[in-house]
């Protein structure tokens, strides 16, 4: 248990001896009996409802900042734009680029052609 915590369980186990009942101590602080039981015994760290009802500043969690834009993100970041990754039509399995090329109307015949000559060296 970290530093917090132990000081918690302390306050608590203080409270418990003035009032008498865990009810009561969990009443006072507005939690659940069970939460201000187990931060009491050590079985559970005091979680930052625990801390901010004794008046303890909750714990921060240091997150790593973005190299790109400077914030701190939950995901991705959205200023960053990952470049796609395009492949050569020629690379493409036959039977995609034959759908890809009866889109394009025109220029269907002469692509095609292409591609055939290509298969053929």
């Amino acid at each position: 248990m970290d530093r917090e915590s132990k000081q918690a369980a302390k306050d608590l186990r203080a409270m418990y001896r003035e009032l008498g009942t865990w009810t009561d101590v969990a009443g006072r602080l507005g939690l659940n009996v069970g939460q201000v039981w187990n931060t009491a015994k050590g079985r559970k760290r005091a979680s930052a409802k625990v801390l901010v009802a004794l008046g303890y500043p909750t714990r921060k969690v240091l997150a790593p900042v973005c190299p790109e834009c400077g914030v701190v993100h939950v995901k991705n970041c959205p200023k960053v734009r990952r470049p796609r990754v395009k492949r050569a039509f020629v690379d493409w399995p036959r039977r995609r680029l034959v759908q890809a090329l009866e889109k394009t109307g025109a220029r269907y015949r002469e692509l095609l052609a292409a591609l055939e000559q290509q298969e053929t060296q």
